[in-house]
């Protein structure tokens, strides 16, 4: 592959040619790895916060299911203190995770993590960004090739190759991309708030605390087998007349993933319910949207029995 002016080609692919590729070992000032013998024993209800695989995300440190120890055992441990600026590796689970270590979390300790101390000329954001790029997990994915349990360890991140370009660029490059995921996560707490939104306006509507115009008195509690026909079998869509309504339910311990596009084109809307396979056809007058809509606002509340407007 010809390669363009002012680029070339090194271990990690085509990189500016001002670039340097260099293992890890040679731009941090240690690589070391947290608490790994019992680490339980230190475990306290309140004190010192103590970080573990769970807490490492791309996107930052996790701040939820935080574990303490004493101040004590922290000073005993001192070896997997964190410092700010160090950036935070899961070995196991989802091995190459990172992230950079918070002003706010310095001094906590940390549980079979791995731990970068990056050296002058190298931005701790930069750093982690590169080892959760594909570059980055590539080389760590190839570490665990043949092994049953993914396990990263302190050697193989010393070799992990890194494209470094000037610092200020790297300052840059880190920077846009923070901003990136702020952008991202702006994004999913709007995603967030509106289904929120419409929780809500399931709750109204489902329970006629809010009548849309045109509509007026009373409901009545219905069960499921006076308003539709129900059968312990699957819809087959090349068995089932055009047109039938329905609502199939899923046993609650899977995702509904929504009806294949042939059975969305019959009128069949999934719910999730404790009774796997459950398939109700809806009698005339109840949309099979609503009933739908009814299971799971009827699970929600612990509550089966559907209502429906007289």
């Amino acid at each position: 592959m010809e390669v363009r002016p002012g680029y070339k080609q090194t271990e990690v692919g085509v990189i500016p040619a001002e670039w340097h590729v260099r293992p890890c070992r040679e731009i941090t000032r240690a690589i070391t790895v947290g608490i790994v013998v019992k680490p339980t024993q230190y475990y306290r209800k309140s004190g010192v916060p103590v970080l573990r695989s769970a807490n490492v995300r791309e996107g930052g440190i996790s701040l939820s299911d935080l574990v303490y120890m004493s101040e004590r055992a922290n000073a005993l441990l001192a070896k997997s203190q964190l410092r700010n600026g160090d950036v935070v590796t899961v070995r196991t689970g989802y091995p190459g995770t990172s992230a950079v270590v918070p002003r706010e979390l310095a001094g906590a300790n940390c549980v079979d993590i791995l731990i970068s101390r990056p050296g002058e000329g190298l931005d701790p954001a930069f750093l982690a960004a590169w080892i959760n790029s594909p570059w980055g997990k590539d080389q760590v994915l190839r570490s665990q090739s043949g092994l049953a349990q993914q396990h990263f360890n302190v050697g193989e991140l010393r070799g992990l190759l890194v494209a470094t370009p000037s610092l200020p660029e790297q300052e840059a490059i880190a920077q846009t991309l923070g901003n990136v995921d702020a952008l991202l996560d702006g994004l999913d707490r709007l995603v967030a708030k509106k289904r929120d939104l419409k929780q809500a306006a399931m709750q109204q509507l489902l329970t006629g605390r809010t009548r849309l115009p045109g509509f007026h008195g009373d409901w009545e509690a219905a069960e499921f087998g006076d308003i539709s026909s129900i059968r312990n079998a699957k819809i087959v869509p090349s068995s089932t007349p055009a047109g039938t309504q329905c609502v199939e339910l899923e046993s609650s311990t899977r995702a509904p993933d929504g009806c294949s596009s042939r059975s969305r084109r019959q009128g069949c809307r999934r719910s999730t319910a404790s009774e796997e396979g459950r398939t109700v056809r809806t009698s005339a007058g109840l949309p099979p949207q609503v009933l739908a809509r009814h299971v799971r606002w009827s699970l929600l509340n612990g509550n089966l029995a559907a209502n429906r407007p007289r």
